[in-house]
């Protein structure tokens, strides 16, 4: 029971510290982004808080960024292709918020054309991966007949259900 107890102690700071970056970067583009100013200091603060995640390939990196790419922020290039492929790489290695931003981009065109079919399927990924907001999103779909689809009332119940056990944003 005591080495339970100590082995919790030792994980549980390690996963806190594995938190704090993605937490602390998006925090800094979310303050960044209001000012306009793509030369502002909180970019560039983004960008090095990027570089050894970049440089290990992770998935939430990939994700975050790809705002500067697009942005040409933080001393990033203006890469619009490459925050594409960097936003859509995140995606799909499951990073959760990387999975509702394609979700939206095909359903809005953001990249380019309008997909009802990848927006459901990311939706539908992203739900099952535990984010209330997608299953909200196809709870919606299903009640009012959108994105291109019947309305479904057992539809919108199955994914009202999935939505309860959700346990993200």
């Amino acid at each position: 029971m005591i080495r339970v107890i100590i082995l919790i102690l030792l994980l549980v700071p390690a996963i806190v510290i594995a938190e704090e970056p993605y937490k602390e970067v998006k925090k800094l583009i979310d303050q960044a982004l209001p000012t306009g100013n793509f030369e502002h200091v909180l970019w560039y603060e983004a960008a090095e808080k990027l570089q050894l995640p970049l440089k290990n390939n992770e998935s939430w990196g990939k994700y975050y960024a790809s705002f500067l790419y697009a942005y040409g922020a933080g001393g990033f290039e203006n890469n619009y292709k490459k925050a594409e492929e960097m936003g859509l790489s995140a995606a799909q290695e499951g990073f959760l918020p990387a999975m509702i931003d394609r979700a939206r981009r095909n359903e809005y065109g953001l990249s380019g054309t309008i997909d009802f079919e990848k927006a459901l399927r990311w939706y539908e990924k992203a739900a099952l991966e535990g984010s209330r907001s997608a299953a909200g999103r196809l709870e919606d779909v299903y009640l009012n007949g959108e994105l291109g689809q019947n309305r479904d009332e057992s539809k919108a119940a199955k994914w009202s259900e999935i939505k309860g056990e959700c346990d993200q944003p």
